[in-house]
């Protein structure tokens, strides 16, 4: 009993750590995301007061 106790907490401990990469791996990705998107606004910000100056 104690060895198949060994092999669920081996098992949680195993599930907890991949649990714990991919809310990293999510968190990383939001924080890309959230450049990429601040990046795009900057550029349509600034496309759109160029576009003024020259109209």
């Amino acid at each position: 009993m104690e060895d198949l106790n060994d092999i669920y907490r081996e098992q949680a401990e195993t599930a907890l750590r991949a649990n714990q990469n991919l809310k990293d791996e999510l968190q990383r990705t939001q924080d890309e995301l959230k450049r990429f998107l601040h990046e795009r606004e900057m550029e349509r910000y600034l496309q759109r007061q160029n576009d003024e100056v020259n109209n």
